[in-house]
Parts: structure tokens; C-alpha cells; sequence
């Protein structure tokens, strides 16, 4: 081997005899030699996209992949990555993070007689295999790992975003509200649109076709909603099996299949506004008596003030209730607390649940990454993580659904994501969008299309 390598073998062991002279004390040196923890951290990426005209444009972007699991197999000697990495990774210049028991130098498979002791900021060429040597302290034994790197070669757009069959009989409806419902006994959950013409009649549509090998529905059925009186459905949520709506006359209907609706009835003359429905209860702006409160409940019609004794937002825009990652629950609601035309950002208010603590006011005018003003926005949860999106921002520098909002923390930030970019068929188009996250998708309705996003987790 070259003398570079033994320079690396000799400062190993130089190192170990420096550490116990300045400290006094004895060091035994080992034969351990092994990786534990290997993470790629920084890789160029080419993006492909649209702009607004439909021209295609290239460009360039440093990805960190660092979510990106890897297999470590000290038997066979060999590191390879779980999930592929993005497509359009670039593997000529890769920055990654080692973890070992021992000192770790790295080869091309092409050329092992050349060796460089590792460091964070190497930049590393990975369009072939590199060998990873781990050497131990007592300066004879080593390690060998043939690290491989595997980028995902089909296009990520391809199939990220389904534009879905017509919804039949929704061409002329408005005030879209759209959920997904899982019914009593019924096996998985499916989405459930809420619409209503012009003249005010309500009604409900359900997928009721399947292609053998498509997840997709076929077809659709729209049906009038009996027993809702004239009113605009101002929220739809789906609570214990049921469906259940609040009207803009504040009034509370349920229904166990969409088609028939019961009112709730309300005591004191309440107006109920729902914005969110949880495992253990539904929540709701209740005003009544002069007095607006947020309330919770596990009927539609008896409420209890949640831990704030005042209402922290005028009016909810929009709003989630949803499981976290460490099994905590959280509502967490958007409110425009202004009334100017500015690039003001949208408040994020959140309750954690069942700790009887108040809202907090998660993002505001100090927020380092707040949420544009969108007059409609819309926020789901997905995989693990919060997306939020909407039409024209009030201050005018957002068109409808041209860029996707994703947080990581509960709603404290929100960053854009690149990766996600929408559809050019949905970008700029007016009037209100509606989403909602399944298991496996995130369904979006905008200018009477619908369309599926599902989301890979390779790290992007």
C-alpha cells in the first residue's frame, strides 16, 4: 500500500500514545474496528421542473439525505442505503458523516492502494463502490466495508402527483369541503366530498368504482343531502364512525352515511361552528349569550370550554387534530388575525390535548418561517409530518397552490418544499381548494379537479 496509509495506520497510534502521556493515564489499546452509524449529508441533485408557461427548466440543488437509512452488515462487510436517494442525485461529489470504533480511511474499489483518512468535509466520488477501512488503536487490526450508494432511476413527478377520474355531478357545485370518512365496519377509509349549487341545496359524493389494478376510484356518486335545511356547509369533519357538519347559521347536523342528517340540537340557542375533530372529541367555535369560547365535545350538543377561558383567535381558517409522533395529540388551527391587505402572516394556534393546558400561539409576526396569508388555506397531516397550502395570499405574492408549506415541528415553521412542486394544471386558479391526508395520500380538490399526491420517503 501507499505510504499514505501507513501515515493514517501511524498517526493512529500516535494519537492513542499522545492521549495517555497528556493525561498520565493508561490507555489499552484495542482491536475493535467498526462502523456504527453511516449517513450521507450533503449530495448535488438535478431538478427538473415547469415554469408558469409550461417551459422545461434544469437546475441544481445541494440535497442533505441524511434522512436516508442505511444497512450495515458487519459480516459481509458491506453498507448500503435502505431507501433510495432522490431522483437526480449526483454521486460524483458526496459529503458524508462515519461513526466508527477506530479510525476510518476510505479507497475507490478501483484504486485500494491509495488511501485518505476520512473527514466530514471530504467530498467523495461514489459512481462506484468506495471501500471504508476501519483501524483499530493497537495499530494492526482493520475493517473493511464496501459502501454502495443506489439512486431511485424513475421520476419522482411521474407518479407523485394522479390527476383522478371527473367527480360526477360536481362540475356546477361550490363550497367543497372535502374529508376522508371511515364508516362503521367498512374496511378502509375513503375521501367524502361536501358541495352545494348555487341555490343553496347540499350535496355529498362518494367513490364507488375501482380499477383492479389502480388504488383510484372510477366513478363517483353525488347525491342530495336529506334533512340539511338551506345553509352553506361551512366545515365537515368525520368523529366516532359518523359525519358530521356545521352550517353557516350555526346549527350542527350527523349523519352515518352522508345521505340522511340529523340535526343536534343546542342548548341556550348556541351557534356551534366545527373546525376539528379528534379521536376522543369534536371542537368547535360556541358562541352564545355574547360570549365566544373554543369548546370541545364527544355529542354535538353539550360543550365544555377547552383550558382557555377566551377565545385565543377571532375565526378559524383552517384546522387539523392529529396524532404526533411520540403519541401526543394536538389541534392545531390557522386564523387571519387581521384585517388589512398585507403579507402579515397567518397565526397558528395549537392545544395540546388532554393536558389541560391553553392554546399557544405558534406562529406569529416573529415566526422565522410563518405561513403566507392565504384567504383559503388548508392544512393536513401526511407522513408523519404537517403540509399546508391555499389560493392568492392577500398580500398578493402567492398564486393559488403554486408552492407547498411543510412542518416538521407541530406548526412552529413552515419551510417550502421543493420537491412537491404542484401540478402546472392547478397552479393560479381561483376560488377555494380543500385536502385532506389519508394513509397513503393527500387528496386536493381545486378549479373542480381532483388529484392525488402520495409521497415517497427516500429522503426527499
Amino acid at each position: 500500500m501507499k505510504r499514505l496509509f501507513y501515515t493514517f495506520v501511524l498517526l493512529t497510534a500516535m494519537a492513542a500514545t499522545f492521549v495517555a502521556c497528556s493525561k498520565g493515564d493508561k490507555v489499552e489499546l484495542t482491536s475493535h474496528c467498526f462502523i456504527t452509524n453511516f449517513k450521507v449529508t450533503a449530495l448535488k441533485r438535478t431538478v427538473h421542473t415547469k415554469s408558469s408557461t409550461g417551459v422545461d427548466s434544469t437546475y441544481y440543488t445541494i440535497t442533505n439525505a441524511s434522512a436516508v437509512r442505511f444497512a450495515i452488515d458487519h459480516r459481509a462487510g458491506t453498507i448500503t442505503n435502505v431507501d433510495m436517494l432522490p431522483t437526480g442525485s449526483i454521486l460524483d461529489a458526496v459529503l458524508v458523516t462515519v461513526s466508527a470504533q477506530g479510525t476510518a480511511a476510505y479507497a475507490s474499489i478501483s484504486d485500494t492502494t491509495s488511501w485518505t483518512v476520512h473527514t466530514e468535509k471530504d467530498s467523495i466520488n461514489f459512481t462506484e463502490p468506495v471501500i471504508f477501512r476501519v483501524m483499530a488503536t493497537d495499530g494492526k487490526s482493520y475493517r473493511d466495508y464496501r459502501v454502495t450508494l443506489n439512486v431511485r432511476d424513475n421520476n419522482a413527478d411521474g407518479f407523485t402527483w394522479t390527476k383522478i377520474c371527473p367527480i360526477d355531478g360536481f362540475a356546477d357545485k361550490t363550497a367543497a369541503k372535502l374529508l376522508i370518512h371511515e364508516a362503521q365496519g367498512q374496511d378502509s377509509d375513503r375521501p367524502t366530498l361536501f358541495s352545494q349549487t348555487a341555490t343553496g341545496e347540499n350535496y355529498v359524493s362518494f367513490p364507488t368504482g375501482h380499477h383492479a389494478i389502480s388504488p383510484f376510484p372510477t366513478s363517483w356518486e353525488t347525491v342530495p343531502c336529506e334533512g340539511l335545511t338551506a345553509g352553506r356547509v361551512e366545515s365537515a369533519v368525520s368523529f366516532d364512525h359518523q359525519l358530521w357538519m356545521s352550517n353557516d347559521a350555526g346549527q350542527v347536523y350527523r349523519s352515518e352515511d352522508g345521505r340522511r342528517w340529523t340535526l343536534q340540537p343546542q342548548s341556550d340557542d348556541k351557534q356551534v361552528a366545527l373546525f376539528a375533530a379528534s379521536e376522543t372529541a369534536l371542537y368547535a367555535v360556541v358562541s352564545a349569550d355574547g360570549a365566544t369560547t373554543t369548546a370541545m365535545s364527544q355529542d354535538g350538543t353539550n360543550w365544555q370550554p377547552t383550558p382557555n377561558s377566551e377565545l385565543p383567535f377571532r375565526r378559524v381558517s383552517a384546522a387539523i387534530a392529529y396524532a404526533q409522533n411520540n403519541g401526543n395529540h394536538r389541534v392545531l388551527a390557522l386564523s387571519d388575525a387581521f384585517d388589512d391587505a398585507s403579507d402579515k402572516p397567518l397565526f397558528v394556534w395549537s392545544l395540546l390535548e388532554g393536558h389541560n393546558e391553553p392554546w399557544i400561539a405558534f406562529n406569529d409576526q416573529t415566526a422565522e418561517y410563518p405561513l403566507p396569508r392565504w384567504q383559503h388555506p388548508v392544512v393536513t397531516t401526511y407522513n408523519g409530518w404537517l403540509m399546508a397550502m391555499g389560493d392568492a395570499d392577500r398580500a398578493g405574492k402567492h398564486k393559488a397552490l403554486d408552492v407547498l408549506y411543510i412542518s416538521h415541528d407541530n406548526g412552529l415553521n413552515w419551510k417550502e418544499n421543493a420537491y412537491l412542486s404542484t401540478p402546472a394544471e392547478l397552479v393560479g386558479k381561483a376560488g377555494a381548494i380543500t385536502a385532506v391526508g389519508s394513509d397513503q395520500y393527500v387528496w386536493i380538490i381545486a378549479d373542480n379537479q381532483l388529484w392525488a399526491l402520495s409521497y415517497n420517503s427516500y429522503g426527499e
